[in-house]
């Protein structure tokens, strides 16, 4: 692959081959490459359903059905919640 490794996860590369969990340094690439697919597209699909709930509630408020709130009473709860 021809890229060097910072000493720490040198180590940790020879030492999942060397445990047997995987055959090769480059099985242990993939599979962290993977792992790192999956996560990035577990984010973007988070981002994706965060940016149609903001649109949702644009929407909503933009229709008048909005609820008012009292930022004080929230961060009561949220500090009640924290406690236990």
């Amino acid at each position: 692959m021809g890229s060097t490794l910072p000493e720490g996860l040198d180590a940790f590369l020879k030492a999942q081959v060397a445990s047997g969990a995987y055959q090769s340094e480059e099985e242990v690439y993939q599979h962290g490459l993977r792992l790192l697919k999956a996560q990035k597209e577990d984010e973007a699909e988070k981002l994706k359903q965060l940016r149609q709930d903001i649109a949702l509630g644009e929407s909503q408020l933009d229709r008048g059905e909005g609820l008012p709130f009292d930022v004080d009473q929230i961060v009561a709860m949220g500090r009640e919640r924290q406690k236990s």
